[in-house]
């Protein structure tokens, strides 16, 4: 009660100005302490998932604390407050910045133990995920076990008599060795989960699905589609490996450009919107591009890639790795899929069997070799039944179909 007694009185014989500058330091780093992560974050191009579990993470918590002190200690020194009162603010701001620095390291800690519990498919990791988060648990305990023992020293007491008397030295070297280890041990594994944290998103025949990238970048992807990145290596690097077909609007960012890796074919962007169709079962990629600006690299020597320009197609033929580079009247036709439609324009009979058996979960098998190479200009929708559309087909008599369950069995018209 004396110190508080000591500190009020203090404050009473302050000049009125010295007053309002500590408390115009105090809201100036208040609001720093806000603005300058936002900042940082920003000019850092962390996207807005990754923002929000930065500012809920302990270790963002902890900085500012430890800003803030430091704006608390020199309003202090401008309030030169008596001694007895300066000595024990300081005191309180130490047990302040104790308590922050556990919360960085506490903060640093956790998105291991997170991590954990994304590991799928990993054996290895898996086996010693239960010693990992145990060993979390323990070394964020004993986090807050050191900071106690601090705080205990800053009011006075002998840390060094009390651990004497308990008798503790002696424990001192093998726990120290036991820490050592658990630390190593998350570092690793943390450095093994980074590396294998994949995000696979996937339709199956007849699906369709629609999400958005941690940069902001939006993705459609049409069905019996596959496509994968590292959530981990996101903010350096933007690539996506992609099987199927997708149509993309990518956020521009000059500082990481956007990479569609299909087939060995490389298709980088800056911002922009296209679609990429990389069929497993079809011996070819095709880029197709709406806006922006796109560069398509083929996996040979002295390649400088196809620059595409908006309206033009790049059919890059993945055996020979010869390309094709068309201009389109209507190049939007070929997201019809978005919008549920299927359109085919002097496509081959086996093309268009392959696009229906990525919508329709169906296999079809020709009994004639010659039928595969007859063209159709039609349109359907994928809601449409197989049936129906197998029926309207064969009504130009070239070709004749039977159905076996998912099996369909096309020969040649009479």
């Amino acid at each position: 009660m004396e110190t508080i007694k000591t500190f009020i009185e203090g404050i009473k014989a302050k000049d009125i100005v010295d007053i309002f500058i500590a408390i115009a330091i105090l809201v100036i780093f208040f609001v720093l302490s806000i603005w300058l992560p936002k900042l940082l974050l920003k000019i850092w191009k962390v996207n807005e998932k990754d923002k929000k579990v930065l500012k809920e993470n302990d270790t963002y918590k902890g900085l500012r604390s430890i800003f803030l002190c430091f704006g608390i200690y020199l309003a202090l020194i401008i309030l030169a407050l008596p001694a007895t009162a300066m000595a024990f603010c300081i005191k309180l701001i130490r047990v302040a910045v104790i308590l922050s620095i556990a919360k960085i390291l506490v903060g640093m800690i956790s998105p291991t133990s997170k991590l954990m519990k994304k590991v799928k498919g990993n054996e290895k990791l898996q086996e010693n995920q239960k010693l990992i988060q145990t060993g979390t648990k323990l070394l964020k305990v004993l986090i807050y076990i050191v900071a106690g023992f601090m705080i205990i020293s800053e009011f006075g007491y002998d840390l060094n008599g009390i651990i004497t008397g308990l008798g503790w030295k002696r424990y001192a070297i093998p726990l120290a060795a036991f820490l050592t280890g658990i630390v190593f041990t998350i570092g690793f594994s943390y450095l093994a989960l980074n590396k294998t944290s994949n995000y696979i998103v996937a339709t199956t025949a007849g699906q369709r699905a629609q999400f958005v990238l941690p940069d902001g970048s939006k993705v459609w992807l049409n069905a019996s589609t596959q496509l994968a990145y590292k959530s981990s290596l996101w903010s350096r690097e933007r690539q996506v490996n992609l099987t199927g077909e997708a149509y993309f609007e990518v956020a521009r960012d000059e500082h990481a450009p956007f990479i569609v890796n299909s087939k060995n074919i490389k298709t980088q962007v800056l911002g922009t919107k296209f679609n990429v169709r990389a069929r497993a079962a079809e011996e070819k990629v095709v880029a197709t591009l709406l806006k922006g600006s796109i560069r398509v690299d083929l996996p040979r020597e002295n390649n400088e890639g196809f620059i595409l320009k908006p309206g033009q197609i790049l059919n890059v033929n993945t055996s020979t790795l010869q390309a094709e580079l068309t201009e389109s009247s209507s190049p939007r036709d070929v997201l019809l899929w978005i919008q549920g439609k299927l359109a085919f324009e002097q496509a081959t009979c086996l093309e268009m069997t392959r696009c229906l058996e990525q919508h329709f979960d169906v296999h079809f098998y020709f009994k004639d070799e010659q039928l595969k190479k007859e063209r159709f200009t039609c349109e359907f929708r994928t809601d449409d039944n197989i049936e129906d559309i197998l029926s309207v087909l064969s009504l130009t008599k070239r070709f004749q179909y039977k159905i076996d369950g998912n099996k369909i069995y096309l020969s040649a018209g009479k």
